[in-house]
């Protein structure tokens, strides 16, 4: 869903290894430094959602970002939905 010209909201569905708390904590992290309005839900070890809305390219190094994660985190797929 877009919010205004260069602003989006999103559900990004990160999934793969040791995706727990740590995760979770780094991608709220991510989320407060590149100042963008959301919420990150722990769905397990194996999978986390973040709901992110702002700035589109804001959204995108987010999605990059966490992509990559912590060190003891492997992502092996990302899922982006629009909200």
């Amino acid at each position: 869903m877009q919010i205004g010209n260069h602003s989006m909201s999103v559900r990004l569905v990160f999934r793969g290894d040791n995706l727990g708390a740590a995760f979770a904590d780094f991608a709220t992290e991510r989320l407060a430094r590149f100042a963008l309005e959301g919420r990150v839900v722990e769905t397990g070890a194996e999978a986390v959602t973040v709901e992110a809305a702002g700035h589109h390219a804001l959204v995108d190094m987010l999605e990059i970002c966490c992509s990559v994660g912590p060190l003891q985190a492997v992502v092996r797929e990302v899922r982006r939905e629009p909200v």
